[in-house]
C-alpha cells in the first residue's frame, strides 16, 4: 500500500477515534512512513495521535 493512502486511512481512523475521545498509537513506524506522517497534514501528532518509529 503507497504510504500516501496509509496516511490517508490513519487520518480517517484517528478523526473516528478522535470524536469519541479516543487516541491512536502507531508503533514500529519506519522511517519512510515517520517521514510522510510529519509531511503530511492529515495527522495531528500531538493530538489524539501518536507515533513512534522503530
Amino acid at each position: 500500500m503507497p504510504v500516501a493512502i496509509l496516511v490517508s486511512v490513519q487520518a480517517y481512523y484517528a478523526s473516528m477515534l478522535g470524536s469519541v475521545n479516543g487516541r491512536l498509537y502507531l508503533t514500529g513506524v519506519s522511517e519512510e512512513v515517520n517521514r510522510e506522517v510529519m509531511q503530511s497534514d492529515k495527522l495531528c501528532l500531538n493530538g489524539p495521535v501518536k507515533a513512534f518509529e522503530v
